[in-house]
């Protein structure tokens, strides 16, 4: 995968790009990773996580490091849904 961060935003790489060749416009779909380096898209390092505790998740934070992307993760607390936290202050009677 192939991606920037543009104004802080992870940003993966389109499947659509379009090149200049000898003065001609070209589109290339499912563009190579070359391609893709050349407009400036890097590569990216995922890297896992362990089981979150519960009440928690893991939530991804990318960082650009000058040749690649890097995944890494930030521990969180989880946001509850709509339906948990009726189910919660009913005591699952709704």
């Amino acid at each position: 995968m192939y991606a920037k961060i543009i104004d802080g935003v992870f940003t993966i790489a389109p499947k659509k790009i379009n090149r200049i060749i000898d003065g001609q416009e070209y589109t290339t779909f499912n563009p190579t990773g070359e391609m893709l380096a050349e407009q400036g898209w890097k590569p990216v390092t995922e890297t896992a996580h362990e089981e979150a505790p519960a009440g928690y998740e893991y939530r991804p934070v990318y960082t650009d490091d000058g040749d690649t992307i890097l995944q890494s993760w930030e521990l969180t607390e989880r946001e509850l849904s709509a339906d948990e936290a009726l189910s919660i202050i009913t005591g699952g009677a709704y």
